[in-house]
């Protein structure tokens, strides 16, 4: 998952000349999905310098999400999977990791921020910067308790789990009644903010005011010692399929 050194990145026609395309398997998971899956339509100028910029191929999924998508909404909007970036979600996966992961397109990525929640919830693939354990798997950093949790799962699971996993009970702490129609009022790049915090005792029982801020607020917001540290804790995602089939 790691990139080219910066000073050799590779052109886009490289990036995009395999005859074999990682998004067959992504229309396939979302034939299939029981959850709400939206997939969100990008402009060619945008899908071309994100593939670029990320240096990942389209012979896998997450460079085809990249390429082909400005990115996937799941379950109504609470799941974001980062493309190329379009007007419901005004920013790239490569963009959104510049200043975070990496501080120029081409280095190598110590975690590669991948998708994120209307929580502030952040996932990331860790390739050694979160852990120096489980490379490859999904990591989830989540607001109540401000640590990277493995999730058990590689990026490919990851988003099969978003299709048709159990997200309802993965976000059982995080949920409040209403708050369909509250998320329904955010872009893609947005999140709640709560008062008190998600990690206060408090905000943990919900009991607390929200507002609307830009992720990167949040993202400032966070600690970067606890952003960078290397945690061994486990929030386990099970790709348990719900029963009624998404519309």
């Amino acid at each position: 998952m790691c990139n080219a050194q910066r000073g050799s990145m590779r052109p886009l026609n490289i990036l995009t000349a395999s005859s074999e395309s990682g998004w067959d398997l992504v229309m396939q998971w979302k034939e299939s999905a029981t959850n709400p899956v939206e997939i969100l339509p990008t402009e060619n100028s945008r899908s071309d310098l994100a593939l670029y910029q990320s240096q990942l191929s389209t012979e896998t999924p997450i460079g085809s999400i990249i390429y082909h998508c400005g990115g996937i909404l799941i379950d109504h909007g609470w799941i974001r999977i980062l493309g190329s970036g379009c007007n419901r979600i005004d920013r790239s996966l490569p963009s959104w990791n510049k200043g975070k992961s990496i501080n120029e397109y081409g280095e190598d990525y110590p975690f590669l921020l991948v998708a994120d929640d209307v929580a502030g919830g952040l996932f990331a693939i860790n390739t050694g910067g979160i852990d120096s354990y489980n490379i490859g798997k999904i990591y989830y950093y989540s607001p109540n308790k401000l640590i990277w949790e493995t999730t058990g799962l590689g990026y490919n699971e990851f988003i099969v789990f978003c299709f048709s996993g159990n997200v309802e009970n993965f976000y059982h702490d995080f949920r409040w009644k209403g708050w369909e129609d509250d998320i329904h009022k955010l872009n893609g790049s947005q999140v709640v903010s709560c008062y008190p915090k998600l990690w206060t005792d408090s905000g943990r029982e919900l009991q607390c005011n929200r507002k609307t801020v830009s992720i990167d607020d949040q993202w400032n917001m966070y600690p970067k010692t606890k952003l960078a540290a290397k945690e061994n804790s486990n929030k386990k995602m099970y790709a348990k399929k719900k029963s009624t089939k998404n519309r």
